[in-house]
């Protein structure tokens, strides 16, 4: 639209005037606002399920669920998790380790699932990545208490095995030596898991925001049981290893629920 600014203007190409100057700042007010004022939101919407683990490297735990970003795409730089035990509020703090496919794959006719070691990832915005995530001790403390006991059971081993003796004769002669208990008395002081009510308190970093979700979950008797199982499994691992046995671990699932 020409203007012959020679005359007044009319009521009618200042408002057409108007709608021009609006049209160009609008895109540029939207772009200003989304750019400086809009705040990326992240959820975690968990699958309800956890599940505990325990062997030489101690307690540790593997939280299924998604991320969602909202607004604004996301890039996770690191996300921690602990976990309180409320009769007597022992800490466990644990840090991101491996992310497991949550999709199972047919291999040699066993199913399993593939795994790779945790690390940052961008989340597009008002979309969700599944994140299935065990959570482990950096430091690996557990571990490294129980380093020691397990050279010594090696050679405990080596002192009992001998030619044409079964699986069982081997069994009942290593649970029945000083070191066996010993090391089962090291390994029971680092089970975390016992029974009662936890909270699990998850912590995700991106940018400079650090943003906080906190759910619960408990242990039973029948879940206990199947821990203290594995407690012994691990000890029994160096045996079976010896005779070429596949390991028996159980797996402990628990319910987690979100707290309000």
């Amino acid at each position: 639209m020409q203007i012959d600014y020679s005359k007044g203007i009319s009521i009618y190409e200042l408002i057409a005037l108007g709608l021009s100057i609006l049209a160009i700042l609008i895109p540029a007010v939207k772009w200003a606002w989304h750019k400086w004022v809009v705040k990326p939101k992240l959820d975690y919407l968990p699958t309800g399920s956890a599940y505990l683990f325990f062997n030489k490297s101690g307690s540790y735990i593997e939280v299924d669920g998604v991320f969602e970003a909202k607004n604004k795409p996301i890039s996770l730089k690191n996300i921690k998790l602990k976990v309180n035990r409320k009769i007597d509020d022992k800490a466990l703090n644990l840090t991101w380790s491996t992310f497991k496919s949550p999709v199972n794959q047919k291999i040699a006719g066993n199913f399993t699932s593939t795994s790779e070691t945790a690390h940052p990832f961008r989340i597009d915005a008002e979309s969700i990545v599944p994140v299935f995530i065990e959570f482990t001790d950096f430091f690996d403390t557990s571990g490294k208490k129980f380093e020691p006991y397990d050279k010594k059971l090696f050679k405990e081993i080596d002192s009992i095995i001998e030619p044409n003796l079964m699986y069982n004769q081997a069994k009942d002669k290593y649970m029945l030596s000083s070191l066996y208990s010993e090391a089962k008395t090291i390994l029971e002081k680092e089970l975390f898991w016992d029974i009662g009510e936890y909270k699990i308190i998850l912590q995700a970093e991106y940018g400079k925001i650090t943003d906080t979700f906190e759910y619960e979950f408990s242990v039973e008797q029948e879940q206990h049981s199947n821990l203290e199982h594995n407690l012994e499994e691990t000890l029994l691992s160096i045996l079976k290893d010896r005779y070429n046995l596949p390991y028996s671990f159980i797996p402990i699932k628990v319910q987690i629920k979100r707290v309000n």
